[in-house]
């Protein structure tokens, strides 16, 4: 027998579609309604109306799906923003911990794209400011 250093497959994530109320995996759902809607508005349903099923959420120690693309944006003002932190503040201390090195050393390439939304330019100034080249630019520790 030989050994493998591939990972294991992610598991697939299976809800439960409300309009019949069966299981389906994201690509089941897609599938179903292909001819009917646009893939965007197929994803926006998965996302926001499929629910999980009990199944779904990974036992104790179990693999889950690897996070390829981390999008944030950065949501502050009236009450929630903190009168002593600017928007660019918050900015960097979110990119510096993002990419100080993560817990068990996992390897760069298995590490999520990090994609910053427009928000008022915060994340490229703090981006900038942090020395880490232009906006857009890879990131290699």
């Amino acid at each position: 027998a030989s050994s493998s250093s591939q990972p294991e497959p992610a598991p697939v994530i299976r809800k439960v579609d409300p309009e019949d109320g069966k299981e389906r995996s994201f690509q089941e759902v897609l599938e179903r309604y292909q001819a009917r809607y646009r893939p965007q508005e197929v994803r926006e349903y998965w996302h926001t109306q499929c629910t999980l099923t009990a199944d779904a959420i990974a036992p104790e120690g179990a693999p889950l799906p690897p996070i390829e693309v981390l999008r944030m944006c950065l949501i502050c003002g009236g009450v929630y923003k903190h009168p002593d932190a600017s928007k660019v503040e918050v900015a960097s201390a979110l990119i510096k911990g993002l990419l100080a090195a993560p817990a068990g050393g996992a390897p760069v390439a298995q590490l999520p794209t990090l994609d910053f939304a427009f928000d008022e330019d915060c994340f490229r100034l703090a981006w900038e400011a942090l020395g880490l080249g232009a906006a857009g630019a890879a990131v290699q520790r």
